[in-house]
């Protein structure tokens, strides 16, 4: 297998080189770009790029050990002897793609079970002490094991120490004699992955490093014990991924779409002091003018505690820094520093202003401390950004019921539902730049918002919406079933999804269940208490958004800061009467929508019912997703209209963004080229964003009346042209009336045709 560099992507000054591994290099790396900027290192490698590859349907590798197998370049370096003829990777795979995509090269869409990755891995010299190695351990002896990012260093206690010479056949031998020495690492080299679907254990030249269980959610460990600088290693991966029921999945199953296994997210090295940052949360207080620092700092083992300096600096003058000492114990240390922002801008998508800033750790040395000429311990630098802005609920006039409010001020979410399927690479975008294009995408659609749905995204997703100016309602994938181990697991993955990605001021809502998938007790008192304490658990978590327990079709929240609801009507009379039905149906006390109606007869029920909840309506289209390749322009436009012509709704959810495999009701083609809507030749220029604007002005009344040719027509509900002069004055229609929609009044209610009755409007924009 040809060996070509890695990249070492945006290293510090005194990085070293990068070494020689498996990969590709320079513009041939797939997704080069940090996949964390919302907690970016300078000193980093990116490991993306070919891998070695073998598929386990019989699931033996564990048993036959080949997490053992040296692999080639590793062993070419040692000068060790291998048998070909053993060697199970067989194939090649790129990474961070799932096996299933195109380009993964792998593009097997069927296969569900084990399978093996493995590269070589080096960590630069420079990231040890110069000229130390640090001293011997004793046969038998293994460094102390901790927890690295809330997972435990599995290792077994007769595992081999150091670099293992393999035998004859290549496989490890299970003992090695004699002593090994290990490095004083000024930077630990830290394996870290994005995200690897389901199950993911990890082994380094033969011994057991980790192991995680998460599709979705990151993972990382202290490699430190296992490399030494500037020697190549094997990095060997056996995932296992099945589909299991008892996982969260989302639309990843046989009834929907392709499913995405294996490592999906990008994998990388990193390099950390003994004491690090491996958390920033960032509170925003915009009418105090303030942001409060939550961060995380953990220690590798063997670190010794002691006083650090934790400092927050505005990377670019805007606010002034701040700077505490922290009393750092083992394990992990959470310290938290209040910073005044003067003048504060607040975040908003027509504003979507962002403080980029730099986190910094480094050891509080006192004078006299340390040895003569010794190197001073390497401070911890972590590069993020905030962004100042409330969520809350609110009345507003005086009207009975809430409406969301964005930064103090009532705002119409006029949203999209977004799959996050790519036809390339399934769950993993093809590039950075494809990301950005579907928030944009959005954005020139003329909307504010996207519901994720059903899926815990890459990082970089939530970056750009933070970045374009895009609200997210943050739409979490659930389990099949409902089982003890089922709901563990959702659990476990809510709160690393949530630890993950607090600080994005573009999320503005958490929906923690949708459509009642997974939640098969839902129809009794113990099901409801489960998604309550749920509720309340994310309530505490993070006080500062909203909440919905359960995104419903089957009309049944719990308890819920958004009273939502499905409908997917193609016909125009039945939408219309179904949205006025809904309407007229949403009031404090109000059993609709929640369990206290559809399950009245229930005892207990009777205590879930409405409150003045702002009403959304979180998924509509004409076309659901069994309804075939139609024309969407025309419901789109009439559901539309009828969902903002009632003033009680603070927003709309469309479905969808972009087509997804079979199903076709999206704005654009799976490939994202955009869609024919037609609406040019009704009034030239228009376009899907008319209709999605803040500002919109409709017509009551029915979409189309079929007419015979040569029978007289009689618009019923003609909009008044005004005044003309006499001989181009229109003949006065019978029944005529004029009935303005959101957008045909300003800030303070005045109508366009000045009869019209108030109406609100946020700050893009009429409601």
């Amino acid at each position: 297998m040809q060996q070509t560099p890695s990249t070492v992507t945006e290293p510090a000054p005194s990085s070293s080189p990068s070494p020689a591994t498996d990969g590709a290099s320079g513009a041939d790396l797939p997704r080069p770009e940090h996949p964390r900027p919302d907690l970016q290192r300078d000193y980093w490698i990116n490991l993306n790029g070919r891998w070695r590859f073998f598929f386990d349907p019989l699931n033996r590798g564990e048993q036959e050990r080949w997490y053992r197998f040296t692999h080639p370049a590793v062993a070419s370096r040692t000068g060790e002897v291998i048998n070909p003829v053993d060697d199970p990777f067989v194939a090649e795979i790129t990474v961070p793609f799932p096996w299933e995509s195109r380009l993964s090269g792998i593009g097997d869409s069927n296969y569900k079970g084990a399978a093996w990755y493995q590269r070589t891995i080096e960590a630069p010299r420079d990231w040890a002490e110069t000229g130390n190695t640090g001293p011997a351990l004793p046969v038998g002896a293994r460094p102390e094991v901790g927890l690295v990012d809330g997972h435990s260093d599995m290792v077994s206690p007769d595992a081999p120490m150091g670099v293992a010479l393999a035998d004859t056949t290549g496989r490890l031998p299970s003992a090695q004699p004699g002593t090994r020495p290990e490095a004083r690492w000024r930077r630990r080299p830290y394996l870290c992955f994005g995200a690897v679907e389901w199950n993911a254990k990890v082994w380094v030249n033969g011994r057991f490093v980790t192991e995680h269980d998460g599709g979705y959610t990151p993972f990382a460990v202290d490699l430190a014990p296992y490399l030494r600088p500037g020697v190549p290693a094997t990095l060997t991966v056996r995932v296992w991924d099945a589909c299991d029921a008892d996982t969260p999945l989302g639309k990843q199953a046989d009834e929907w779409y392709t499913h995405s296994g294996g490592i999906w997210q990008t994998v990388w090295l990193e390099g950390r002091p003994e004491a690090y940052v491996s958390q920033v949360h960032v509170t925003p207080d915009l009418e105090a003018g303030r942001a409060s620092f939550a961060v995380s700092v953990a220690t590798a083992a063997n670190a010794s505690p002691g006083p650090f300096r934790l400092a927050v600096a505005s990377a670019d003058e805007s606010f002034p820094g701040g700077e505490r000492v922290v009393d750092v114990q083992p394990g992990t240390t959470i310290a938290t520093l209040e910073l005044d922002i003067p003048s504060p801008r607040a975040w908003s998508p027509e504003d979507p202003h962002l403080y980029d800033c730099v986190v910094t750790l480094t050891r509080d040395v006192g004078q006299g401390e340390g040895a003569p000429g010794a190197e001073p311990p390497p401070a911890d630098r972590i590069s993020t950004y905030f962004g100042l802005r409330t969520i809350t609920t609110a009345r507003w006039e005086g009207k009975p019921y809430e409406y969301v409010f964005l930064n103090g001020e009532p705002v119409f979410l006029r949203g999209v539902l977004d799959q996050a399927f790519h036809p390339e690479g399934i769950y993993a975008y093809p590039s950075d730049d494809v990301i950005r294009a579907d928030v944009q995408a959005a954005k020139d659609l003329g909307l504010n918002m996207l519901r994720c749905h059903i899926k815990i995204n890459d990082p970089r997703y939530y970056y750009w919406a933070d970045r374009l100016g895009m609200l997210v309602m943050y739409d979490l994938p659930s389990a099949s079933i409902y089982t003890p181990k089922a709901r563990a697991n959702w659990e476990r993955t809510f709160r690393d999804a949530l630890a993950r990605d607090y600080s994005h001021p573009c999320i503005f809502a958490w929906i923690l269940f949708n459509e009642t998938w997974g939640l098969e007790e839902h129809q009794r008192p113990e099901g409801w208490s489960w998604v309550k304490e749920m509720y309340y658990l994310t309530k505490s978590l993070d006080p500062t958004r909203l909440v919905e327990d359960n995104s419903p079709y089957l009309y049944d929240h719990v308890t819920t800061d958004i009273n939502t609801w499905h409908f997917y009507i193609a016909d125009y009379e039945r939408a219309r009467r179904h949205v006025e039905n809904v309407v007229s149906q949403s009031f404090e006390g109000s059993p609709y929508h929640y369990v206290g109606g559809v399950y009245a007869d229930v005892q207990g029920a009777d205590a879930y019912r409405q409150g003045t909840q702002p009403l959304l309506n979180s998924e509509y289209a004409g076309i659901s997703a069994w309804g075939g390749d139609r024309d969407v322009s025309y419901t789109f436009k009439f559901l539309t209209g009828e969902l903002r012509r009632h003033d009680m709704l603070c927003g709309y959810v469309y479905t969808e963004l972009a087509d997804v495999e079979w199903e076709h009701n999206g704005f654009l083609n799976y490939d994202r080229t955009p869609k024919e809507f037609g609406y040019e030749h009704f009034v030239p220029g228009m376009g899907v964003a008319d209709l999605n604007g803040a500002d919109f002005v409709g017509l009551d009344c029915p979409p189309a009346r079929p007419c015979p040719p040569g029978a007289p027509f009689a618009p019923p509900l003609p909009l008044p042209l005004g005044p003309a002069p006499p001989r181009r004055r229109p003949p006065p229609l019978a029944g005529q009336r004029h009935r303005p929609l959101r957008g045909a009044a300003d800030r303070r209610g005045g109508g366009a045709g000045g009869g019209a009755p108030p109406l609100w409007r946020d700050r893009g924009g009429a409601h």
